[in-house]
């Protein structure tokens, strides 16, 4: 009975767990959701410099501030 409930747990858990589970985006690049998020944010200020929206000073202050390095 108690293996039952505990396969049951297992099941729900991997079943009803978060979207990047189960389209396997973080699992895929071995990335933390957390760190997932700021490579989000950096490829958006990379975007944004690449089309002139941010000077080269905005762009490495934002960098900094990300706690990323510059390119």
């Amino acid at each position: 009975m108690t293996a039952g409930i505990v396969l049951l747990v297992i099941w729900a858990v991997r079943s009803f767990g978060s979207k990047d589970r189960r389209d396997g985006s973080a699992e895929d690049t071995g990335l933390l959701p957390a760190r997932a998020a700021t490579s989000v944010a950096r490829q958006t200020l990379d975007e944004r410099y690449a089309k002139g929206e941010l000077t080269t000073e905005q762009y490495q202050e934002r960098l900094t501030v990300l706690g990323e390095t510059k390119p």
